[in-house]
């Protein structure tokens, strides 16, 4: 049973040679294959949920325009990944390991407008919008973090660029507004939220490598499991072999 599904997940094992069967490319392409069949599913669905609720926190208290050209481009860039995550799974998740890679190439970069998109809000709320609709605003960014860290864990490099962008773009915000309305940005706890959203970044980078980590133990695993039933196979087809010249 275990062997059946792991066949049609990971298609390499029969169009690949076993020599280069888990290199590094392969185990790339199934953390590839991995965080897009997670990701598909997790954190489209927070973007749907979490961007409405941010609209109707923000929309009495933020730049109007603003915020509208930031739900349409959102909503855009979100349909878009829906209908190539849909065309991922009947086109390409059963792929072997350079269509994974050519995928990812091909879409990498929605990864991290995503993470530039929400971490742009901060530029609309921050200073802009009473305190307790700005700590609405932080815990839903704070939960998009959460969701790319668990979603995106298998392919570490994908989880890193979406963290490292969002939070960049989140803290350079906070540091124009602080230049901008300085008054506001400390009656806002500036240096407070500032280094909070330092900690935070370090910690969701910690517990996604403590994840991934989980990934490719699961995969040498997997590995494991699939070089000793070659070898089982080896001994057997010698077996035979011996038994059938013995039988001459």
């Amino acid at each position: 049973m275990f062997l059946e599904k792991f066949s049609v997940e990971s298609p390499t094992l029969t169009h690949d040679s076993e020599h280069h069967l888990f290199d590094e490319e392969w185990m790339e392409g199934e953390s590839i294959r991995s965080f897009i069949t997670t990701q598909g599913s997790l954190h489209l669905r927070a973007t749907v949920i979490v961007a409405p609720i941010v609209i109707a926190v923000l929309y009495e208290h933020a730049y109007k325009p603003a915020l509208f050209i930031w739900f349409c481009l959102i909503s855009l860039l979100t349909a878009y990944r829906w209908l190539f995550l849909k065309s991922y799974q009947t086109d390409w998740a059963t792929k072997n390991t350079q269509a994974q890679l050519k995928f990812n190439a091909k879409y990498s970069w929605t990864w991290s407008l995503t993470a530039l998109l929400w971490g742009s809000l901060v530029w609309i709320f921050f200073t802009e919008a009473p305190l307790f609709n700005q700590f609405v605003c932080w815990v839903a960014l704070s939960g998009i973090g959460g969701f790319a860290t668990t979603g995106y864990a298998a392919h570490v490099k994908t989880m890193h660029k979406f963290l490292n962008t969002m939070f960049t773009v989140m803290l350079l915000g906070m540091v124009c507004h602080y230049f901008w309305d300085t008054k506001g940005a400390v009656e806002s706890s500036f240096y407070a939220i500032f280094s909070l959203e330092i900690v935070f970044w370090q910690l969701l980078r910690l517990v996604g490598q403590r994840f991934n980590l989980a990934h490719i133990e699961r995969m040498n695993l997997i590995k494991g499991n699939y070089e000793l039933i070659n070898s089982l196979k080896a001994q057997t087809a010698r077996a035979n072999q011996a038994v059938a010249t013995k039988n001459r």
